[in-house]
């Protein structure tokens, strides 16, 4: 998988239903765990809006620095764009992505190496 090719996991947050889930990330994003966030803005339980305001509450709250995210969604409006921006994520990117647009985005963002 790609993720594998440049040193990078996937955690699925699909599965927030579950209270052992949900603690298990939560503790490791609180420790520093993740360099950047691919964030689907309608994600089931729990969407990406809520999710992006919470993550943004934690590092404000402990003076952490803001970890990139990323919002995915089919959604391809400006209002879409400019509301996923406001809710504090990074950038908005439209589904379907086109590999090159991820791998541009993730290394403009963050520190990883994708050649």
């Amino acid at each position: 998988p790609l993720c594998w090719k440049y040193g990078t996991r996937i955690v699925d947050m699909g599965n927030l239903w579950n209270p052992v889930v949900r603690s298990a990330l939560t503790e490791e994003f609180q420790r520093g765990g993740y360099d950047m966030i691919l964030m689907d803005m309608e994600m089931p339980v729990m969407d990406g809006r809520t999710a992006t305001r919470e993550i943004r509450k934690v590092e404000m709250d402990r003076g952490w620095h803001p970890t990139p995210i990323i919002a995915l969604t089919a959604h391809a409006t400006r209002e879409a764009s400019e509301e996923s921006l406001a809710l504090g994520c990074n950038t908005h990117l439209t589904k379907p992505i086109r590999k090159q647009r991820l791998l541009d985005t993730i290394a403009r963002l963050g520190r990883v190496n994708t050649q």
